[in-house]
């Protein structure tokens, strides 16, 4: 099915029947309608042996990289984070699983240096000493070419989320660029996206001190109102107030919300707008609102990778929500165990 839809003849029509100004959607009757390859039994077992076969495959090579990928970070560790054919020589005992050419390489001894003991002759210096580091090309939409003319960019849809690069990914460009922004060979690109994931990256220097993330100010402004308006709607703040069962919603804006209607309102986010700091914010300062009365707070989401990467984000700043919070993998597990994602 999903290798169906994928076809070029496929995509053409549903991009065209597509409807929806912010997430795109397909109608049910449109789904049901579309035409799906339906080859005799005996092909049809021939081609899902091949694709079984490469999908083996494909997932050997994974295992593969990240065995390799372990090995490469173990090796790191070893050599230039704890020192250990540095310490092994210090010792008097030769480097483990070093050749004598690899061995000769590392000094016998450790010298002290602003961030502690390293190896005699090695010297600390700031990154920037070796490097020389250039922004991004903040290109504009008119110079993509969907026909494939112009220079292949490289962004932030050519990186899988788990590591590896996504060729299919790659946009190409025919606007405006300087020099600096082509790539030669040896060339490092650094990115970064709202998306953590399982990194801890977000809150924390290379050196181990803790970054303060101050709320920008839309997100300051954006995150009062919506207090205000929840404690408004929840109607916790009067109790005399006769709460709504159940909300009414509509599209549009509302104005003069009432004290208990249940409506708070949408707070919309643009992307790059750090809308995980936002509701990161906005959920430690409604936790913290008296007339809340101490709210559990309940996360929806309609991707696995969006929850997956609040979750991540409220995990790792739990401190803020002076709780841990929980990731609940059915409904019935939402019910369990509050505060649950």
């Amino acid at each position: 099915m999903a290798k169906a839809t994928k076809k070029v003849e496929s995509n053409a029509n549903l991009g065209f029947e597509a409807t929806g100004s912010t997430v795109s959607n397909l109608r049910i009757p449109l789904l049901e309608a579309l035409p799906i390859p339906h080859p005799p039994l005996a092909e049809q077992k021939s081609i899902a042996t091949v694709l079984g076969t490469l999908d083996d495959k494909i997932e050997l090579n994974r295992r593969m990289n990240a065995t390799l990928e372990a090995m490469a970070r173990a090796l790191f560790q070893s050599w230039f984070v704890d020192f250990d054919p540095v310490r092994s020589k210090l010792g008097g005992r030769s480097p483990v699983d070093l050749d004598k050419a690899t061995a000769a390489l590392f000094p016998d001894s450790l010298q002290d240096s602003p961030i502690g003991p390293v190896p005699n002759g090695w010297k600390v210096e700031r990154f920037d000493a070796h490097i020389t580091a250039n922004r991004g090309l903040s290109y504009k939409g008119e110079g993509l070419r969907e026909d494939g003319t112009g220079l292949p960019m490289h962004n932030l849809n050519s990186v899988y989320e788990g590591g590896g690069y996504k060729h299919e990914g790659l946009k190409h460009y025919a606007g405006e660029y300087r020099e600096k922004h082509l790539l030669e060979p040896g060339d490092m690109i650094v990115t970064n996206t709202e998306q953590g994931f399982d990194h801890l990256l977000i809150g924390h220097a290379a050196t181990g001190a803790l970054n303060k993330i101050i709320a920008g100010y839309h997100q300051f402004h954006a995150v009062n109102a919506a207090v205000e308006e929840t404690v408004r709607a929840s109607g916790l703040n009067d109790p005399g107030v006769q709460r709504q069962d159940t909300g009414r919603y509509w599209a549009g804006r509302m104005h003069d919300g009432k004290p208990g209607d249940r409506r708070a309102g949408v707070v919309w986010h643009t992307q790059g707008s750090g809308k995980s700091f936002t509701m990161l914010f906005f959920a430690a300062r409604v936790i913290r609102e008296s007339a809340m009365q101490n709210p559990t707070l309940v996360v929806l989401t309609d991707r696995n990778d969006l929850d997956d990467q609040l979750f991540g984000q409220f995990q790792r700043c739990h401190d803020i929500l002076g709780q841990m919070p929980v990731q609940a993998e059915t409904q019935s597990g939402s019910r369990s165990s509050p505060p649950t994602w």
